[in-house]
């Protein structure tokens, strides 16, 4: 899924949910995120978002953050559940 830098947000239709992937870089308030469909795409399915911080404290309680850093030439990824997320196994 490419980022969506140029058109702020890209929609896809999944197997079983529409999935929205906003890239909020170049939002000057959050409120841009709701202007361009946040609130549906979270209502309707499932929202992938980066730059996640220019929400600035607005994101949704019931989320899993995954957070991408680099470990030499490789990546590594941890996943952060919040809300009822927490209850979920997400695996090792």
């Amino acid at each position: 899924m490419p980022s969506p830098t140029f058109t702020l947000v890209q929609f896809y239709e999944g197997k079983d949910f529409p999935v929205a992937h906003f890239d909020l870089y170049r939002l000057t308030s959050p409120d841009e995120a709701y202007e361009i469909g946040l609130d549906e795409a979270l209502e309707d399915g499932a929202a992938l978002i980066e730059w996640p911080q220019r929400l600035e404290g607005q994101l949704p309680a019931d989320r899993l953050d995954i957070d991408i850093a680099l470990d030499g030439e490789a990546r590594r990824a941890r996943l952060v559940p919040h809300g009822v997320w927490r209850d979920l196994e997400l695996g090792s």
